[in-house]
């Protein structure tokens, strides 16, 4: 009977926890990280890899050889295969490397600590090129294979083609060389790279100095700043129709050069679907309704609202709705015919202009506020949504370990589950005590996630952030 009535708990507050729209009123930001990129002038593979995979794969490690950092690059796997890890001073591209930084020694040879784990058949590269007015004068290229678990001295001269010397230098730390098959967990670390016999050295050649690539979100939400070139394109905003914050979205200017401002309570794919995830429902939506302004920047701009419900992670419908200028606070609302489908994700996607090769003016301003979303009856009910009590968890965000105390609850049986962002289930235990502690074991991954924890009459939740 008992084990009947915990199983009735936990159905109900799945329900009752799936059912609210995250931050629906964007009062709670936090500060996302990325990856670091090291200093000096060096383009890596980070973004594409955290575009594609999730995370970076040129790391900041503390496995030096002396100092505190050293550069590593690995090889990766994504939806869209391998990714090598990569760092240049040059700008790649479709014809090699071009650019680089001003440079006029002719150095001997090339020095490096380097160990590393180059899967078979694969094959990492360490080169450097110096250029005279674009023509290349002198060059080092090696190939690293096998396997070699403690830091040796790398050493290999330069070659010289011209007498003259040269204006520019690019350099190329590869962890899987181009154009072959890179196998993923390939691997290799650098560290105090010199160039003997010259009096500049590369910039950070240490390794010591890194950036942190961060942005603003809010929490529940997804966004594409860390993409933006120059401003990010979502941010908080006190223009709010209620409480202290809103969302405001524009158009900004891409890294890749697209137009595009752009939200999900999901998050980006980057496949032909481009959104996945969103809100986790067991009821078919009814209404969803908010508010917003909308400042476009010529009269053919518009802003746009897409709701995508999804059954089985495939989405089965979108509804579009156009947002016209408004420069005070607009209601506005989506209708939803109940269906014979039951649908079990809701994807909330908001623009400030359109997307892609029919991108709209640089500027439009979307702000919104307040969602709402009610459902069609169903057979679930939320009678014990009125036992959700507050709880104290601290430190939020954290690092290492992060403690949930229960007030007033003197059961001594807690069933605890985490969720992440996407609804995932990633962790559950069962406790006697009402101090419940998760640590960076059991929630290693940085990002936002849901804790329910169920007694034996009460429904508990909360939003942590790992760091």
């Amino acid at each position: 009977m008992r084990k009947g009535f915990i199983m009735f708990l936990l159905f109900v507050g799945l329900n009752v926890f799936s059912q609210q729209i995250i931050n629906n009123d964007f009062e709670e930001w936090y500060e996302k990280f990325y990856y670091n990129e090291p200093e000096g002038g060096y383009y890596t593979s980070n973004l594409m890899a955290y575009v594609n995979a999730g995370m970076g794969n040129v790391i900041k490690t503390t496995d030096a050889v002396n100092g505190s950092y050293a550069l590593r690059l690995e090889t990766i796997i994504s939806p869209s295969g391998p990714i090598q890890g990569m760092a240049f001073i040059g700008q790649p591209g479709n014809n090699g490397i071009s650019g680089g930084m001003p440079y006029t020694d002719k150095p001997d040879s090339l020095v490096a600590f380097i160990k590393y784990n180059i899967q078979p058949n694969d094959t990492a590269l360490i080169g450097v090129l110096l250029k005279n007015n674009g023509q290349v004068v002198g060059v080092v290229s090696q190939k690293i294979t096998g396997v070699q678990t403690q830091y040796i001295r790398f050493s290999a001269p330069f070659t010289y083609m011209s007498p003259l010397n040269p204006d520019s230098i690019i350099v190329v730390f590869m962890s899987s060389l181009p154009g072959g098959t890179p196998v993923q967990g390939s691997y290799i670390v650098i560290d105090n790279v010199q160039l003997i016999n010259a009096n500049a050295q590369l910039p950070n050649n240490s390794f010591e100095n890194w950036f942190e690539i961060k942005t603003e979100e809010a929490i529940g939400w997804e966004s594409l700043n860390f993409l933006c070139k120059t401003i990010p394109s979502v941010t908080k905003t006190t223009d709010s129709y209620s409480g202290q914050y809103a969302m405001k979205i524009e158009n900004v200017e891409l890294m890749m050069g697209d137009t595009a401002g752009i939200i999900t309570n999901g998050y980006f794919t980057y496949n032909n679907q481009f959104i996945g995830g969103g809100l986790k429902i067991n009821a078919n939506p009814k209404k969803l309704s908010f508010y917003y302004k909308y400042f476009p920047e010529t009269q053919n701009d518009f802003g746009l609202v897409a709701v995508s419900l999804f059954n089985q992670g495939i989405i089965d419908t979108t509804i579009f709705g156009i947002l016209t200028a408004s420069y005070e606070y607009t209601y506005y609302e989506i209708l939803f015919h109940d269906s014979i489908s039951n649908y079990d994700t809701l994807n909330i996607t908001l623009l400030a202009g359109m997307y892609g090769e029919q991108s709209s003016s640089l500027g439009n301003i979307l702000i919104v506020d307040n969602f709402n979303i009610e459902y069609y009856s169903s057979s679930s009910t939320n009678e014990l949504s009125k036992a959700v009590q507050n709880i104290i968890a601290y430190p939020n965000p954290f690092d290492s370990e992060i403690s949930i105390f229960i007030n007033n609850d003197f059961s001594n049986k807690f069933y605890v589950y985490v969720y992440d962002y996407t609804g995932k289930k990633v962790y559950e235990k069962f406790q006697t005590d009402n101090l419940i502690k998760i640590t960076n074991k059991e929630v290693y991954v940085a990002g936002l996630y849901k804790v329910v924890i169920i007694s034996k009459n009460n429904l508990y939740k909360a939003t942590i952030i790992k760091k």
